[in-house]
């Protein structure tokens, strides 16, 4: 009788949690369709129908609940952050001193970040859907 015997080797990993998928990484926009003051626009990383250019802007969410958003034009403001319900399925961030920006229906991964976005800032009203992905 022969036996044989495989070994497999599973490292046991940790779930990461909402707070920590958040802030492993700067996040840039893969893509984003959004309805701006009634007037639609979109962008995808590489596409070749863009009707706006996110390709330097991105955001970085820090473990002590601020952080910092660079702007598709090289400016650059901080933030403060926080879930706004105990499932953390909506994130509200409020730039330096505005009004919160909001993501519903927020999907966090290692690789992308899917949410809703809406705000409406200084009379501008916007309603986004948008995937994000490392930078």
């Amino acid at each position: 009788m022969i036996f044989s015997s495989f070994l497999s080797c599973t490292k046991d990993v940790a779930p990461q949690t909402p707070e920590q998928l958040l802030t492993a990484h700067a996040w840039k926009i893969d893509e984003i369709r959004y309805l701006q003051n009634n007037t639609p626009h979109y962008y995808k990383r590489g596409g070749t129908q863009n009707t706006e250019s996110f390709s330097d802007e991105y955001i970085e969410f820090f473990s002590d609940k601020t952080g910092k958003y660079y702007a598709q034009d090289q400016s650059s403001a901080s933030l403060t952050w926080g879930f706004a319900n105990a499932e953390k399925t909506i994130l509200q961030y409020t730039l330096q001193s505005s009004l919160p920006i909001t993501w519903e229906n927020l999907i966090l991964t290692k690789g992308s970040i899917r949410y809703t976005e809406y705000y409406d800032r200084y009379g501008t009203k916007s309603l986004a859907e948008a995937i994000r992905i490392p930078k």
